[in-house]
């Protein structure tokens, strides 16, 4: 069986000693933009009254976009053509989004009820036919 690299050759003929430097000087650049960035909505976070869940998840959700955001920008500074590698993250995109789709329906439940703050941590409740008092609020569950 033999393997087609013509595509993976294309690739790494793109990247010559003349980008690497660049791409370097890219990255480092972006790298300190994504701390400053984070450190930026980090602190307007906090100042906030959010739940502690949803800026934990918005923090982490920032981090993921900068760090593709990153990884393309880099690549393009090394030469590569990114348009396919742009292609392939939306694909994977969608294609995980799909999958976990009712995970994700479960997460807005979630993150709605963290917003409209119905109850919160120490309120006793009755639903369902159960009685407890809540010990905690996240964002898949309620305890």
């Amino acid at each position: 069986m033999s393997v087609d690299t013509s595509a993976i050759t294309k690739v790494f003929s793109a990247i010559s000693a003349a980008n690497v430097v660049p791409a370097i000087i890219t990255f480092v650049i972006s790298y300190f933009v994504l701390k400053i960035v984070v450190k930026i909505v980090g602190n307007l976070l906090d100042r906030t009254p959010m739940e502690k869940t949803i800026v934990r998840f918005i923090r982490s959700s920032l981090h993921i976009v900068m760090w593709v955001l990153i990884s393309v920008i880099t690549a393009s500074a090394l030469g590569i053509d990114t348009t396919s590698m742009v292609a392939l993250i939306s694909v994977a995109s969608l294609a995980v989004s799909l999958a976990v789709q009712g995970a994700l329906s479960n997460l807005a439940g979630g993150i709605q009820v963290l917003l409209s703050k119905p109850f919160k941590a120490g309120d006793y409740v009755e639903a369902g036919g159960v009685s407890g008092t809540v010990k905690e609020v996240g964002l898949a569950y309620t305890k």
